[in-house]
């Protein structure tokens, strides 16, 4: 049996269909920075330090039930998105910080739940590109 949340997900599933947009656009972000060098240093700072602090805060404010703080933090992590081209990172967290306005906690939880599962595959791709790249051993040998 499918919750609330799941129900409204799926009922309103093309609205927060985000497929379409890639998880990492290089070009777009070297419009923005530049440098593949600079761009690499950027993404390796972003998945090892600012993502995983920011999803800790993000999980521990949603776990407190501070929406306002939530979609404060998705402000920030998309702030950070717009300029390395996670551009389905951004894009999540926009819909997120835009549903101040939604008095419907199925709706807020959905939101929630796709910022963070996009936060995981934003971070894979990044690391793939990054190992693609001979920048760095993102998933070292066990």
């Amino acid at each position: 049996m499918k919750t609330k949340s799941a129900k409204l997900y799926t009922k309103n599933k093309e609205r927060f269909d985000l497929s379409s947009y890639p998880l990492l656009d290089v070009q777009q972000a070297l419009q923005h920075i530049g440098s593949e060098a600079v761009l690499a240093q950027m993404l390796l700072f972003m998945i090892k330090i600012s993502l995983p602090e920011d999803l800790l805060m993000l999980q521990k404010v949603y776990a407190a039930g501070d929406w306002q703080e939530v979609q404060n933090i998705a402000h920030k992590i998309k702030g950070g998105a717009v300029y390395v081209g996670t551009v389905r990172l951004k894009m999540a967290c926009q819909l997120l910080e835009r549903a101040e306005h939604v008095h419907d906690a199925g709706c807020l939880e959905s939101l929630y739940q796709q910022v963070v599962f996009v936060i995981e595959e934003s971070k894979k791709a990044i690391g793939e590109w990054l190992q693609n790249k001979g920048r760095v051993n993102i998933f070292p040998q066990a």
